[in-house]
């Protein structure tokens, strides 16, 4: 990088940021106008800029080995708080045993953003390992409790570190949104292995904390397609437990509920040329974790849960339209005669003024009955008043 236009006797410092260094990678010196300096890393080396020489700074990193983890938690929109979780490194003996790195378990606290640790190797620790594909990355449970842990999340002294398996299971202490209490749940751990490029001395992990919960859909009336867009709010004795909204897929959040509440699921927004429930669905959950619904019933359908898919609640909505009929006066009987155009009105009264788009598909209509659908993608109309003419 090069800074140009700098007065002479302007001051100047660089550094290189500890958490900025790259994956892979350690900070081994700074060197400035050709001369090693021994400024510390999060100090960096500074001077002034002077009027006859040109002033530059070599920042020297040290290449080595990294390991990187994400933790991923299915359930984060509904814990307030859970506790800290803890992981390490290790290798692969005979019969696929696995054999702890000491000084490798880390620990992630339920409130640290983003969720990762990193371990950093100036040389592989392990003699016979010829790269980071030799190293395994697991969540563990430790014995000690309450363990002493540094500003770099190392445990030093964890007790016994017991590495859970891929599929396994792992007991955690966490408060839901809306409780006041916590409560134990069962996570499964999964476990995704990064790929890693030919030379590379880089790998980065996801471990992913999943437990059963309750999906939410959304889709189109009378079994249509999912619907992308219709925005919910989740609440539970008040307190608001998030705003969702559907996806491409139609999936709105899997939700993880207490048992023996209730939860309001509230549509606030339908999609362009969609009609919501007027009224909020209330799912009450006994203390079996058995549910039940009320609401308007014609708007949703629970599916219970088979084998591995879990239990669903499909939310669908209705297609917006209306119809006009043009019948005899006289005798009410629906007439076979060519119907008015129709526009989305912009001011009643007076005479209202034609929106500006015309309803295309009343000349397709049948002859004794017009249906108005939602206008296509790009026309601006939020339903409201028409005019016919």
């Amino acid at each position: 990088m090069e800074v140009r236009s700098l007065l002479a006797g302007t001051q100047f410092n660089v550094i290189e940021r500890s958490d900025e260094v790259p994956d892979g990678y350690s900070f081994q010196r700074y060197v400035y106008n050709g001369n090693n300096s021994d400024a510390e890393e999060d100090k960096g080396v500074g001077g002034i800029i002077a009027a006859d020489a040109d002033s530059h700074v070599i920042v020297n990193n040290l290449r080595g080995w990294g390991l990187r983890v994400n933790k991923v938690w299915r359930d984060a929109d509904y814990m307030s708080e859970r506790d800290p979780v803890y992981f390490a490194v290790f290798t692969k003996g005979e019969n696929e045993v696995l054999s702890l790195i000491d000084g490798t378990v880390k620990q992630i606290p339920y409130g640290a953003k983003p969720q990762t640790l990193y371990w950093y190797f100036a040389h592989l620790p392990v003699e016979g390992t010829e790269g980071v594909g030799d190293y395994f990355i697991r969540e563990v449970t430790v014995s000690a409790e309450n363990p002493d842990v540094d500003e770099n999340g190392v445990v030093a002294e964890p007790g016994t570190v017991t590495p859970v398996p891929d599929k396994g299971q792992i007991t955690l202490s966490g408060t839901q949104k809306g409780e006041s209490s916590s409560a134990e749940f069962s996570y499964t751990v999964l476990y995704e292995e990064g790929a890693i490029s030919n030379y590379s001395n880089v790998r980065v992990d996801t471990v992913t904390n999943d437990r059963p919960g309750l999906v939410l859909k959304k889709q189109e009336w009378n079994g249509g397609g999912p619907l992308e867009g219709a925005v919910f709010t989740l609440s539970t004795g008040g307190t608001e437990i998030g705003t969702f909204t559907s996806d491409a897929e139609g999936m709105i959040t899997i939700a993880f509920l207490s048992n023996g509440k209730d939860y309001v699921l509230k549509e606030t927004s339908a999609p362009r040329g969609w009609q919501g429930p007027e009224e909020d669905i209330v799912i009450h959950v006994d203390e079996e974790g058995k549910l039940t619904l009320t609401g308007p019933a014609d708007y949703y359908e629970l599916t219970e849960a088979q084998g591995t898919t879990l239990t669903s609640l499909i939310v669908k909505n209705r297609p917006y339209t209306f119809q006009t009929v043009k019948i005899d006066g006289d005798t009410n009987t629906p007439l076979k005669a060519a119907l008015p155009s129709c526009w989305p009105a912009r001011s009643l009264p007076p005479r209202p003024q034609p929106g500006p788009w015309p309803n295309s598909g009343a000349e397709d209509a049948q002859p004794n009955k017009q249906t108005i659908p939602p206008p296509r993608s790009g026309q601006d109309h939020d339903g409201g008043d028409f005019y016919m003419g």
